[in-house]
């Protein structure tokens, strides 16, 4: 009998546990599709950028143009 209950008490702690995974595993995608959709409208990327010589991208090495340098330096004057 009390091995009934204890496996029943189990049984509705997982099935919530389950739910509340679930739920939370819902929200973290919601707010992935919000972050990419306000960064594909802004087009605005955060880029660290060595300025002596040739400008270029500290992460990959890739070469950054002027515009792009412009941009970036607004954005942090604005915050």
């Amino acid at each position: 009998m009390n091995t009934e209950k204890l496996i029943n008490n189990l049984a509705k702690q997982y099935t919530s546990f389950l739910e509340t995974t679930a739920i939370f595993e819902e929200h973290t995608q919601i707010q992935d599709n919000i972050s990419r959709k306000t960064k594909k409208k802004t087009g605005y990327k955060e880029i660290d950028i060595n300025y002596r010589g040739l400008m270029t991208c500290k992460s990959c090495g890739g070469a950054v143009s002027a515009s792009k340098v412009r941009k970036v330096q607004k954005k942090r004057k604005q915050t």
